[in-house]
């Protein structure tokens, strides 16, 4: 494809999407440039509490904001890019808008997190919305509040999965006798909402559950289910290994699917997937039993896989027939994206 593309985003460790985006452009074979996001490449400042208060203070702007600014100025001037893609909830300089509009160079946003979230709330990145040439979102819910803070396009652009990263790996026998595998398994950080779903989903459920991501050893009650945070191939094979992956999304977020509604079955993970719109219309021919409603449902749903495997496997190859497809993976996306904005 005959691109030149600046991407704008995490690219500090492979499995962070400014890195998945690389992966794409090599694949598409598109000549790109990078700008890292990461705090420890741009914003050194955030390892100290000082930093974290001037943080706040800036309206979660770092001390290093102006001078990050004036570099991703300095890309786009040096490299001359067609379109410079940006991903995160990162507010910006004016400036930066001013110079891509003034060269005729598209500007968008791969938004993958709600900017209106308690977490991730930002006004000075709501009032970036409307720069931007396209905001391509990965959830539904999002594009009407999108467009009413003035975004001038919004696409809906589902997450997706990484060959590279997200593949199946089966235990080997040695690894089968010290290795835990849970029963159910859910990856991905706690908060309010899924620490409250959690508490309940186990006055019910009869299996071992394996709690895998940021925050949940710091819940007294839940810290014995904690395993740590996995990537790459311990990813994989948890997710593989597990008798049932569950697909929660964050409510908090907008989310009616997640990264784990691809990963889990990209993985060769049989999954169960919270009862939403999106997730309905991305898994059809999903059995029935693939889909929970509230954490009494999911229990149930589990307790009953746990004691028919063949059922389980059955939703294991149903996934991955839907989700392992070329048009499910990132290249896919980062396609769309161009094609889109050249129009």
């Amino acid at each position: 494809m005959n691109y030149k593309i600046l991407i704008v985003g995490n690219t500090s460790e492979s499995y962070q999407l400014g890195s998945i985006l690389v992966r794409a452009s090599q694949e598409l074979n598109i000549l790109f440039n990078t700008n890292d996001t990461n705090w420890n490449y741009y914003a050194p400042s955030m390892k100290y509490s000082w930093g974290k208060i001037i943080f706040k203070i800036l309206g979660k702007r770092p001390l290093e904001w102006w001078v990050f600014n004036n570099n991703i100025i300095k890309s786009i001037v040096n490299t001359s890019p067609i379109i410079v893609i940006f991903t995160g909830i990162l507010p910006l300089k004016n400036t930066v808008f001013d110079i891509c509009h003034k060269n005729n160079i598209k500007i968008v946003n791969y938004l993958t997190d709600s900017p209106w979230s308690k977490q991730n709330s930002c006004s000075k990145f709501i009032n970036n919305l409307s720069k931007y040439d396209c905001i391509f979102s990965t959830k539904k819910l999002l594009m009407t509040d999108l467009l009413k803070a003035g975004a001038k396009k919004v696409h809906f652009l589902p997450f997706a999965f990484d060959p590279f990263l997200h593949h199946s790996l089966p235990i080997t026998a040695n690894e089968g006798e010290y290795k835990f595998f849970p029963d159910a398994c859910l990856i991905g950080g706690a908060d309010a909402d899924r620490i409250q779903f959690i508490d309940k989903f186990l006055l019910n459920f009869k299996g071992k559950l394996g709690l895998y991501g940021s925050y949940w050893h710091q819940n007294e009650k839940l810290n014995k289910f904690y395993h740590g945070i996995i990537f790459g191939d311990d990813f994989c094979k948890v997710v593989h290994n597990s008798k049932i992956n569950i697909g929660l999304v964050r409510r908090a977020n907008k989310d009616e699917h997640s990264m784990r509604s691809y990963e889990i079955p990209a993985c060769g993970g049989a999954g169960i997937y919270e009862d939403t719109s999106e997730h309905r219309d991305l898994f059809q021919g999903y059995p029935e039993y693939g889909f929970f409603k509230s954490p009494e449902d999911l229990a149930e749903k589990c307790n009953w896989l746990l004691e028919n495997p063949i059922q389980r496997e059955q939703m294991r190859k149903i996934g991955m027939q839907i989700i392992i497809k070329d048009t499910n993976t990132y290249t896919s996306r980062l396609k769309t994206i161009l094609e889109l904005c050249s129009e």
